[in-house]
């Protein structure tokens, strides 16, 4: 029976209950992310200076994509992933599943997303940018819509047919043209500054052994979910912030635009994905 990549990956981060073996694990599986990131960043700026704009729109969702399992493996970081298991199973799913990586990245790359103030308000945003599907409204001429994962990482690049219409849609560059000539904030131009932040993080050395080893003795006694209040969470970021700071001094406004003050929503992939919108209250 093929054993499937999910599997094999919580074998690899599970690593036999070792500890130390699994925070180098991550560790790896961070710097290999941020790598790929550069090199889907230099080649979506190179289409999109050919006028390729399909194929770099294909790209940036992807470099999402990445961003997404960044967050993931440092919420895998942050969980006691022996004692809840079924969780880190649900991690590694969601870092081989398109929407998943998608929302990660939607919520977690800016924690002062409008709206999320709090875990409760954060799972709701999770559970709508995981919503499969949204009705479109026939009379303001808005069209039946899939999640962003399929419209921005499909749609640029397969062939696809469309029920409403009755056509075959494919990609072409003057599509997307207008996404990236018109948009007064292009793709490229929201990217970039994300990918060069995550590049200065990592420059300062914050995704070695020692450090993701401080992360997880702060966070992994606790499990977070929507019920967590603000204060628990600012608890552990100022205890981790004053560990930090002692093993690698690191400036502060680089600390609190990177992904270690991000929302620890690990729970939230544990909770079945919405078909359509608006998605059914949470329990």
């Amino acid at each position: 029976m093929e054993t499937k990549r999910e599997d094999e990956l919580f074998e690899c981060l599970q690593a036999e209950g070792d500890s130390s073996i699994t925070i180098r694990r991550i560790s790896e599986g961070i710097h290999a992310c941020i790598k790929n990131i550069g090199r889907l960043l230099s080649d979506a700026v190179l289409l999109a200076r050919k006028r390729r704009f399909a194929s770099s729109i294909f790209l940036i969702q992807n470099i999402k994509e990445e961003i997404g399992k960044l967050y993931i493996l440092i919420d895998y970081c942050r969980l006691d992933n022996n004692k809840h298991s079924s969780t880190a199973k649900n991690l590694c799913k969601s870092f081989y599943n398109h929407v998943n990586k998608i929302a990660y990245y939607t919520l977690l790359q800016d924690k002062d997303l409008p709206g999320v103030s709090n875990m409760q308000e954060a799972l709701e945003c999770f559970l709508i940018a995981t919503t499969r599907y949204w009705p479109g409204d026939i009379e303001s001429g808005v069209p039946d819509l899939p999640d962003e994962a399929t419209m921005w990482r499909e749609w640029p690049l397969y062939v696809c047919y469309v029920k409403d219409g009755d056509y075959w849609q494919h990609p072409t560059n003057n599509t997307y043209s207008i996404i990236f000539e018109a948009n007064p904030m292009p793709p490229l131009a929201l990217i970039i500054p994300i990918a060069h932040n995550i590049f200065k993080i990592n420059r300062a050395g914050s995704f070695t052994e020692q450090i993701l080893t401080e992360l997880r003795s702060v966070y992994n006694d606790c499990y977070f979910n929507e019920s967590t209040p603000n204060t628990e969470i600012e608890y552990r970021e100022k205890l981790f912030d004053q560990r930090l700071a002692k093993l690698r001094p690191i400036n502060p406004a680089i600390y609190q635009s990177s992904i270690f003050t991000s929302w620890p929503i690990y729970h939230f992939t544990t909770m079945k994905r919405p078909t359509t919108y608006p998605p059914p209250p949470a329990p």
